[in-house]
């Protein structure tokens, strides 16, 4: 039995209350709880607390009284106080209690946000993505209709449909164009111009583009030969090489422009006036490599041939592009074009043969 003690009430060796009456309350009575752990309040259905020596309560040795402090802080004890004010007021929940249950039901609701908040988010994302990549699809297909109106890719293939016996006919025509005899270009039954391999006369860009590039290649060795070699000399040299190419183009463009030329390949004449510019790397490559191993004056009696080949050939090529027509003065201001066209040929070797 609990005997009171000074400041409060104190428990038996029996672990029970004493005979003592326990603290009053609003109803008027307590009940000792069941396993002998104090004192409760049946009529409210509240845990029993047992008061502690020092003031406080606490429970008992079952464990079944409910909460136990002790004697709380000054601006707590309210909250432990007895609610005589009240019918119906009951001991309350320790705030340690309180506040955990708070913080537990906020953290949930801050979950629940967060979730809701990371869908959201997700969804804006995705949809975003789906703008870019649709933006990129439509700039891409612009991009791509730009290049084909500037520079048809598909009419690229034509210039590259040939063979060997190609190749070798075409060398020939444009190392002894003399014993040329037709330069007419063959047509297909649609009205449209042959393809390489079925015409020696139609012009493609894959000698063009190999001798280019062997030129750049010789040109290096060549100086690499004098001691002069540096990694720019590849863009030095393939800038040149454009650069005649750019303006020998564009010469042959002004030479048409008050005159309209036959329709050519499924691209157009400005792909065929490149090919027939790209030509003359062929004259020079030849005239390199026997400027690397023959004496200067064969070397010059060969590019001095080469550049006459060349003339000849641009000149005929052009006559052909330009088609019969009858002699009007602007026609033969024209024909002053082409012979000037075919005459810078010697200047051109001159500019890109290796010094």
């Amino acid at each position: 039995m609990f005997d009171q003690q000074p400041g409060g009430w104190g428990a038996d060796g029996n672990g029970g209350w004493g005979s003592q009456p326990g603290p009053p309350t609003t109803n008027g009575s307590w009940e000792q709880a069941p396993h002998g752990g104090g004192y409760a309040q049946p009529a409210y259905g509240q845990p029993a607390y047992g008061q502690q020596r020092g003031g406080g309560y606490g429970a008992d040795a079952c464990g079944d009284a409910g909460w136990g402090s002790a004697m709380p802080p000054p601006d707590q004890r309210g909250a432990y106080a007895h609610a005589s004010a009240q019918p119906n007021a009951s001991y309350g929940a320790p705030p340690v209690a309180i506040n955990a249950a708070a913080m537990a039901g906020m953290a949930g609701m801050a979950g629940m946000g967060g979730g809701l908040g990371g869908g959201m988010n997700g969804v804006a994302q995705g949809v975003a993505a789906n703008i870019a990549i649709n933006y990129g699809e439509e700039i891409a297909g612009k991009l791509h209709n730009n290049i084909n109106r500037a520079l048809p890719i598909e009419s690229l293939r034509y210039y590259f449909q040939l063979n060997n016996a190609f190749v070798m006919s075409k060398l020939k025509v444009l190392l002894l164009p003399f014993r040329h005899r037709t330069w007419a270009r063959a047509q297909t039954g649609s009205g449209g111009f042959a393809e390489p391999r079925h015409d020696i006369n139609a012009p493609d860009l894959y000698l063009p583009t190999m001798s280019f590039v062997t030129y750049v290649l010789l040109i290096a060795y060549h100086l690499g030969q004098q001691g002069r070699f540096s990694p720019e000399v590849f863009g030095l040299t393939a800038s040149r090489g454009l650069g005649v190419v750019l303006l020998e183009v564009v010469l042959m463009k002004a030479a048409f422009y008050f005159f309209p030329s036959p329709a050519v390949s499924s691209g157009g004449a400005l792909l065929d006036l490149v090919a027939y510019s790209g030509y003359k790397f062929v004259g020079v490559v030849l005239s390199s490599l026997i400027g690397l191993f023959a004496p200067p004056l064969l070397a010059r009696a060969v590019a001095l041939y080469v550049a006459v080949c060349t003339g000849y050939f641009v000149l005929k090529a052009l006559t052909e592009v330009r088609g019969s027509t009858t002699l009007t003065p602007e026609v033969m201001k024209q024909n002053y074009c082409i012979f000037a066209l075919a005459g810078m040929q010697f200047v051109f070797a001159w500019y890109l043969a290796p010094t």
